[in-house]
Order: structure tokens, then C-alpha cells, then sequence
């Protein structure tokens, strides 16, 4: 079986030349046909003006004689515009074309025609003619005046015409060609420039960019766009590294503790007690290192999601019970106090599993700060098209310096929060408020936290409120 061969598509600059050589050939054509037929037409009318005056001259000089129309002093030479021009006729005929009388060219053989009023073209031999004709009455005697010239002279002038219009315009298309293909390189120059400069740009040299210098035209605007998406691309790659780093940090260091365990417990015979302390041990770890990947997951699969799923009404009143349910041991350990100001249908849209995510992460974050027999408030409010729930802790609060990367993957602030009562518990993996704002962000909110040192912490969950319907309108 033959595969068939794809054919190279023309260069974008063989493109454009090529359609502005077929528009300006089209152009030249259609222009050039238009002068032709306009030329054809002047030339007809001045010959057919003159074949009219020629006929009124020559009406003039007409009288009866003998039963038939014939020329005044013919003998005499009198002067007939149409007799003096050459390849000219003017004759008198009954009302059968017969010839009474002619002058003119005689040499022209015009054969006898029937008359008929006004302009017409006949043909002679190899030569077209115009003939007009009137109808005469003198004394009582009808005839035809007919007046004919040879069309040659007009003939030759289009002949000459369009020769010129066949040299002249391939000319034209020549050289408008060559102008096109100029001016496409001219204008896909600073194209190539920019895709020269883009391939040299690497994933482990994400620091160029492209200098174009030129108007702010669509080619500027092509290379400004460029150097943004450049400039995310390389914030997305730093991050991407940063990320790779933390992981294999976040990962060697339970491994680590897991080998010279290990090591430890092998140097020499242990009892049955001493070796199911140390597997109590490698157990924690591995949970460790489990909730670690669960959670590294979670986060892949969340920002793989192309887009967020069909929201629906879901009662923040009813998530938050159930998050405190679920840390009630804890909060209890703690001694905390808590304040809950969650009016009873309050909702939210969005999907209650992710937002029920987002608040086990605050509310964790939450009591493990927290120092003892504090205050811990969960209040929610509606504003407009929005509702948002604030969970305030009365911990050590974080450095402003620090609360800006407190969103970033693994990012801990424990050398200043473990300083709290809460200090022996773990600080967890770091990917908590990373996803809880990715969660956030995908069901069209906004995760936010401000905090002092010394003075607590709040986080704001911004969400979107259902849309209530309008009753005033008419059904």
C-alpha cells in the first residue's frame, strides 16, 4: 500500500505574493477590458456621428430626376463630406436596395442591400462596415440615402490597444510580483526574526526574550504577547522546578529517617518489644510518606482538571458542623472555644466535597495553632452576588514577609507558629492551603489570609452566592 505524499505547503511569503500577483491580475483584466470596451464604444459613436452628419450633407444635394433620386451637380464635383473621405460610400437606392446613384469609394463592393432605417454593421469581404441608412422623398420620389465607411481605421486603433494592454500587462504582473515578493519579506522579516529568537529559547535557558525594535504594529504586538507568555512560561518552569526540588525534599527526609532506622534496628539482635517500636515508627513514616502522595495527587489531578464541574447550591451551614465533627477530638484536646456565627441556609455554589475540602484545611490549619483554651470563630456573611466565611484563630500569627508565600507548595511558617502551644504537632505536608486555594479557585472564589504577628490569623473564603430569582418579574 502507497502512502500518499504530502506536498510542502508554499511559504506563507509565496502565499501573499502569489494572491496579490492573481488580485492585481484580476485588477489589470478587468480594468484593461473596461478601457477596451470604453475605447470601442467612443470610437463607434464618433464613426457613427460622422456617418449621420455625412447623410445630413449629403441630403442636401438630392433631387428628382427621371423617375429616380440622383445627386445635384455631380458632374461638377460638388463637394459631399462622405465622397471626400476615403473608404467612404454614399449612395441613393429604391426601395429594393438597387443603386440609383453613388459616391465615394467606388472600388468598395457593397452588395445591394434591402434598406432598413438607421445604424448597422454588415460585412464586405474581409472587412466590416457601417452603414446608415434613411428614407428620402424628393418631389414625389421616395428612396434610401445610405451612408457606409469602412471600419478598419477603428479596427486597427482596438488592435492596437489591446496589443499594448497584452505586453504591458504581464509587465505589470512582473513587476508587481517582484514589488509583492519584497514587500512580503519586507514585512515577514521581523516574523522570521521572532521565530529565530523563539528557537533559541530553552526549557534550561528561560531567561531570553525577544527584542524587537519597531512600531507597536501587529508584528510589536506579536513579540510583546510572546514575551508575556515567555514570562509566564518561565515563572511556570521556575515554579515547576521549585516544586520537583521541595518534593525530593519533602520525600528524602521521612526516607532518610526510615534507612538509619532501618540501619539502626538491624546492628544487632533486638526484642520482640525494641523491634515493634521500631516498625511503630517506619509505620508513621510510611503514613507520612502515603498522605504525602495522596495529597501530590489530589493537587496534579485538581489543576489537570480542564474545567470546573456543573455547580450546584451547596448549605455552608451544614459543611462547616460537619468539619468540626470531624476535628471535634481535637478541638476538644485543645480546650478551644468556638464561636459560630453560620446564619441556617446560607449557601454557596459550588461542589460541596471540594468546599468541605477547603474548610477541613482552614479549620485544621486553624486549631493546630491555635494555643489552648483560645478562641476559634467561623462567621459567614452575604454580600450581593457573593458570601464569604472568615475562620479566625488567636495564634502567633504570620510575618507579613512570610504571608505572601504561605500559598506556595511545602511552604511552612514553623519556625515562627510552632513557637505556639501547638508546637508538637506535626506540621503537615505544606500542600493544605495550596490546595484549598486551587479548590477555591475552581469553584469561581477567592482564598485569602491576613494575619499579624502576635494578633492571630483569619482566612477569607470568597464564594459565590446563588442567584435568587426575581419575583417582581411577570410570568
Amino acid at each position: 500500500m502507497h502512502r500518499p505524499r504530502l506536498r510542502r505547503p508554499l511559504m506563507l511569503r509565496a502565499r501573499l505574493t502569489l494572491w496579490y500577483t492573481l488580485s492585481m491580475a484580476v485588477i489589470l483584466v478587468l480594468v484593461g477590458g473596461l478601457l477596451l470596451w470604453n475605447a470601442q464604444r467612443s470610437l463607434l459613436g464618433q464613426m457613427d456621428t460622422g456617418l449621420r452628419l455625412a447623410a445630413e450633407q449629403s441630403r442636401i444635394g438630392v433631387e428628382a430626376h427621371r423617375g429616380r433620386l440622383v445627386f445635384r451637380n455631380l458632374e461638377h464635383g460638388a463637394p459631399l463630406a462622405a465622397a471626400e473621405a476615403s473608404e467612404s460610400l454614399v449612395r441613393l437606392t429604391d426601395d429594393r436596395g438597387v443603386t440609383w446613384e453613388s459616391l465615394g469609394d467606388t472600388d468598395a463592393v457593397i452588395p445591394p442591400l434591402l434598406p432598413g432605417a438607421g445604424l448597422r454593421t454588415i460585412r464586405v469581404g474581409d472587412e466590416d462596415w457601417r452603414l446608415y441608412s434613411e428614407a428620402l422623398s424628393v418631389d414625389g420620389v421616395a428612396g434610401w440615402l445610405q451612408v457606409a465607411a469602412s471600419m478598419d481605421v477603428s479596427e486597427h486603433a482596438l488592435q492596437l490597444i489591446l496589443g499594448l494592454f497584452s505586453v504591458t500587462i504581464p509587465l505589470a504582473l512582473l513587476l508587481a510580483a517582484l514589488g509583492g515578493l519584497l514587500l512580503a519579506d519586507r514585512a515577514l522579516r521581523p516574523i522570521a526574526q521572532i521565530a529565530r529568537a523563539a528557537d533559541a529559547i530553552t526549557a534550561s535557558d528561560t531567561e531570553q526574550r525577544i527584542a524587537h525594535v519597531g512600531p507597536l504594529d501587529e508584528v510589536g504586538r506579536l513579540a510583546n504577547a510572546l514575551n508575556r507568555m515567555l514570562d509566564r512560561l518561565a515563572a511556570s518552569v521556575a515554579r515547576e522546578r521549585r516544586f520537583s526540588s521541595d518534593v525530593a525534599h519533602e520525600l528524602r527526609t521521612p526516607l532518610t529517617a526510615m534507612k538509619g532506622q532501618i540501619e539502626v534496628t538491624l546492628r544487632k539482635a533486638r526484642t520482640p518489644i525494641e523491634y515493634a517500636a521500631a516498625l511503630e515508627s517506619l509505620q508513621q513514616q510510611v503514613d507520612r510518606l502515603v498522605d504525602l502522595s495522596r495529597e501530590l495527587l489530589f493537587l496534579a489531578r485538581l489543576e489537570a482538571t480542564p474545567g470546573r464541574p456543573e455547580p450546584e447550591a451547596v448549605d455552608l451551614a451544614s459543611c462547616v458542623d460537619e468539619a468540626i465533627d470531624l476535628l471535634r477530638a481535637r478541638i476538644e484536646d485543645k480546650g478551644l472555644v468556638l464561636e459560630i456565627a453560620v446564619p441556617e441556609g446560607t449557601t454557596a455554589r459550588g461542589q460541596p466535597d471540594l468546599i468541605l475540602r477547603v474548610l477541613l484545611n482552614l479549620l485544621e490549619n486553624a486549631v493546630r495553632y491555635a494555643p489552648a483554651n483560645s478562641r476559634l470563630g467561623v462567621t459567614a456573611t452575604t454580600l450581593q452576588d457573593r458570601v464569604e466565611l472568615r475562620i479566625e484563630d488567636s495564634g502567633p500569627g504570620i510575618a507579613p514577609d512570610q504571608l505572601a508565600q504561605v500559598f506556595d507548595r511545602f511552604y511552612r511558617v514553623e519556625q515562627h507558629r510552632a513557637r505556639g502551644e501547638g508546637a508538637g504537632e506535626s506540621g503537615g505536608s505544606g500542600l493544605g492551603l495550596s490546595i484549598a486555594r486551587e479548590i477555591a479557585r475552581q469553584q469561581g472564589g477567592e482564598l485569602t489570609l491576613a494575619s499579624e504577628p502576635g494578633q492571630g490569623t483569619t482566612a477569607r473564603l470568597s464564594l459565590v452566592a446563588p442567584k435568587v430569582p426575581d419575583l417582581r418579574r411577570p410570568h
